[in-house]
């Protein structure tokens, strides 16, 4: 898919990078505290009672779902606490390979879902787009299951915005800006619940 951008007919590098940084600034200065602090909460009762929680992506989300679950379950880990039970659907290149030649791409994820997803579980969506087939299948699937969603999409949200229980949205117009934040957000999270745990921290 291509870079789409809202910087303009920017023909030097020096102007665009400004560009490229004031777009990021701008766009994670409008993340929505209420909607973290509701993310964590999410988080750490669905740890305390045992649940899963999974990540999917495409592309450069599917590489951040992967470093999602290393953060989120080696990161946060501290003494007397039990530690998230994270796993990245897009990891098992055999599984998915084996799903999208027998039955189809765009089901490589809401397959796994129903395989290995159960009430009260947890999805975390990430999408730039917010559009990706065979994300918006995982979605639907997982709330008949009942687990709630967590959603990381840019530009204007797509579908993913109207689908999900909380969504972490990167009102930005460039792949590379809507990705970055996805990562800063991803590591805010972990970041925030491994403090809370090492300095007892309440809301």
């Amino acid at each position: 898919m291509p870079y789409k951008d809202d910087f303009g007919n920017i023909s030097d590098v020096e102007n665009f990078v400004n560009s490229y940084i004031n777009s990021f600034s701008e766009a994670i200065k409008n993340l929505d505290y209420t909607t973290i602090k509701e993310i964590v909460s999410l988080l750490e009762n669905a740890t305390k009672n045992k649940n899963k929680i999974f990540s999917i992506g495409n592309g450069g989300s599917c590489a951040i779902s992967d470093h999602l679950c290393c953060d989120f379950t080696k990161g946060t880990h501290f003494e007397s606490f039990p530690d998230l039970n994270t796993y990245s659907l897009g990891s098992n290149n055999s599984l998915t390979s084996a799903i999208a030649n027998d039955i189809g791409y765009e089901f490589v994820f809401s397959n796994q879902i129903k395989s290995f997803g159960a009430k009260d579980d947890i999805l975390i969506a990430i999408s730039s787009s917010g559009n990706s087939k065979n994300i918006i299948n995982a979605i639907d699937i997982a709330k008949e299951l009942g687990m709630k969603v967590i959603g990381f999409c840019g530009f204007s949200g797509g579908e993913m915005i109207k689908k999900v229980d909380f969504c972490l949205h990167t009102p930005a117009h460039n792949y590379g800006v809507v990705e970055d934040c996805h990562q800063s957000l991803m590591h805010i999270i972990a970041q925030v619940i491994r403090m809370r745990r090492s300095k007892l921290i309440d809301w």
